[in-house]
């Protein structure tokens, strides 16, 4: 891992983030769901208070962590952690969780709960969630409702 910089996220690297994250796409409970966020929504969120995490080599980023914090239930949702399939297994993964917690516990008092969503054949993140300790939580049920005007979710699908 001597060849990478480990690093919160920043706006400059917003274009980078949504190209590694568009590769596979993105976790999605529902076909309704978009399938990739913007490189708008990824700016808003890297400057944000949530703990966002990258991994670089020289100006590419390689590896993400991208999480959401709910400071008043002291829990952490890691919405997205990607590593570009050529520099798996050299435990990119698992320092972007590190440091993705670590930040959050900074800014909680107390325990702090952490969630990963993971599609049941992801077999890559899942192995790493394992091999770091995590176990399986508990079995629910997603429920939505979209509120408002009719959402047309696909049409901004950066993979059409």
């Amino acid at each position: 891992m001597n060849n990478f910089e480990f690093r919160r996220l920043q706006k400059r690297d917003a274009e980078k983030v949504h190209r590694i994250v568009a590769r596979e796409g993105s976790f999605r409970v529902s076909p309704s769901e978009m399938s990739v966020w913007h490189a708008q929504e990824i700016v808003d969120w890297v400057e944000s208070d949530d703990p966002c995490y990258g991994a670089l080599r020289g100006d590419d980023v390689v590896g993400v962590c991208l999480a959401h914090l709910h400071k008043a239930v002291r829990k952490l949702h890691i919405e997205n952690l990607r590593v570009d399939v050529e520099w798996r297994r050299q435990r990119i993964g698992n320092r972007l969780l590190e440091l993705t917690i670590a930040r959050a516990r900074q800014q909680v008092a107390g325990g702090l709960r952490v969630v990963a969503l993971a599609k049941p054949d992801n077999i890559a993140i899942l192995g790493l969630l394992r091999a770091a300790g995590w176990t399986r939580g508990d079995a629910v049920v997603w429920m939505q409702r979209d509120v408002g005007p009719p959402l047309d979710l696909h049409e901004k699908d950066v993979r059409q």
